[in-house]
C-alpha cells in the first residue's frame, strides 16, 4: 500500500494529537491538591446549583472564617437564606487559579463565575478561598467573597 502526502499528513497530525493526549493525561495528577481543590470546589458549585447543603459541609473546615470572621455554620446559614431567596441557582466557573503558598499544606485560589436565576448566568463573582490540608483531605478554610455573596 503506498501513501498519498494526505494520508502521510493526516497520519502525522492524529499522532500528534494522540502524542499531546498522552502527554496532559500525565501532565494532570488527579492526586494533586490542585484536583482535590478543583473537584471540591466543583463539588460546591453543583451542591449550589441543586440547592443542596451538603457538599458545603463536607468541603468547608470546621476552623473556617470569611473576611468578616463568620464562622462555618454562620456561613452555612447564609448559604441556606441564598437557597431560600433564589428559585434557581445557575453558576458558570469562567476561570479557576490555583496556587500552592509557602506552607505545602495550604493553597490559595481565585474564582471567578458568573451567576444567575436563568439558562445565562451574567452577574460576575470573584472569590479568593484559602484551602488547607486536613486529616488528608483539602478543605475550604478561609473566604473573600467581595460583592459575589448574593445575598
Amino acid at each position: 500500500m503506498t501513501w498519498s502526502n494526505r494520508q502521510k499528513q493526516s497520519a502525522f497530525v492524529l499522532i500528534l494529537v494522540i502524542l499531546g493526549i498522552g502527554y496532559m493525561s500525565l501532565k494532570s495528577n488527579p492526586d494533586s491538591p490542585e484536583a482535590a481543590i478543583e473537584a471540591a470546589i466543583d463539588a460546591m458549585i453543583e451542591g449550589a446549583e441543586a440547592k443542596d447543603i451538603d457538599p458545603f459541609e463536607d468541603h468547608v473546615s470546621p476552623s473556617f472564617r470569611d473576611e468578616s470572621n463568620r464562622p462555618k455554620d454562620d456561613v452555612l446559614r447564609i448559604v441556606r437564606a441564598i437557597f431560600l431567596r433564589h428559585p434557581t441557582i445557575a453558576i458558570s466557573k469562567v476561570n479557576l487559579d490555583i496556587t500552592s503558598t509557602t506552607n505545602p499544606a495550604v493553597y490559595d485560589a481565585r474564582l471567578l463565575v458568573l451567576t444567575g436565576e436563568g439558562l445565562l448566568p451574567k452577574d460576575k463573582a470573584e472569590f479568593y478561598l484559602t484551602f488547607r490540608q486536613e486529616q488528608g483531605r483539602w478543605l475550604l478554610w478561609q473566604a473573600q467573597w467581595g460583592d459575589g455573596y448574593g445575598y
